[in-house]
């Protein structure tokens, strides 16, 4: 990425990791763009760190995010397109 070129190549799923938006204690926040050529799309990736991922604690909060916010619609909250875990590292994302 523009701010730390070990994860320009990496990609997420159908995403391909473009820039880091926000990076803060329990997660970091990635602009990437649908890289399938099944549609265009660019979207924000939100992955739990590597160190809190082998937490089952941090772990837990984090799915459990994920979860309450699929059930979400609302102009003003962000919607959960997709979730699924690094191949690399187990982490979520």
């Amino acid at each position: 990425l523009e701010d730390n070129p070990a994860l320009a190549p990496q990609s997420l799923g159908p995403y391909r990791l473009t820039a880091t938006l926000a990076s803060g204690l329990l997660g970091d926040v990635y602009r990437a763009e649908r890289a399938d050529g099944q549609f265009e799309r660019t979207v924000a990736i939100k992955m739990l760190p590597l160190w809190a991922s082998q937490s089952a604690s941090f772990t837990f909060f984090f799915e459990r995010e994920r979860r309450l916010l699929a059930q979400l619609n609302h102009p003003h909250i962000a919607r959960l397109y997709d979730s699924g875990y690094a191949p690399a590292t187990g982490q979520p994302y």
